[in-house]
């Protein structure tokens, strides 16, 4: 599946016993889907600049990074995805492969033949003559080194929160 879901969070959202009559539970729910929505803003940066810091890309597995926001009557929560079918081996890593540049030599099903001409310089008629070349990509994990990142940043977020409706609560 080429958006398996690398990263979870999710936020349980109570909202009973908040301050019931000064607050709408509602309020409470918005603010923190605002949280959420940030978070996965920056999860997705931050992976974003994993992958650009560390791999050789196209373009095409960084800019199919995205997140998308899930809502559940307790829960609030986003899930990371990418939309390559090949983004799972900069998570996991891969070992030294033979990769060849044309898929049985026929120019017309490149597979490493962009990369190979953009980044190596070789010509077509370079790549076919040596067919392929040893491949290994590391163990990079940008979903999970974001993961680990966000929810480091998600007591603090959750903390502002807390202040800012604290203040609301006193002005009511």
């Amino acid at each position: 599946d080429s958006n398996i879901p690398s990263g979870v969070i999710l936020m349980k959202v109570k909202t009973t016993g908040i301050v019931k009559n000064k607050i709408k539970d509602q309020d409470i729910i918005d603010h923190i889907h605002e949280i959420v929505q940030k978070l996965a803003i920056d999860w997705e940066n931050n992976a974003k600049t994993i992958i650009s810091d560390n791999s050789v890309d196209t373009g095409e597995f960084l800019n199919s990074i995205w997140s998308e926001i899930k809502i559940t009557k307790k829960e609030i929560g986003f899930v990371g995805h990418d939309g390559v079918k090949y983004g799972i081996f900069w998570e996991k890593g891969t070992k030294l492969h033979w990769v060849p540049f044309y898929r049985y030599g026929n120019v017309s099903e490149p597979i490493l033949a962009d990369w190979g001409h953009r980044v190596l310089g070789l010509s077509q008629e370079e790549m076919l003559k040596r067919g392929g070349m040893k491949v290994k990509i590391p163990e990079l994990m940008p979903f999970l080194k974001s993961l680990l990142y966000i929810q480091g940043t998600t007591p603090e977020e959750f903390e502002e929160m807390e202040k800012e409706f604290r203040n609301r609560v006193k002005s009511l």
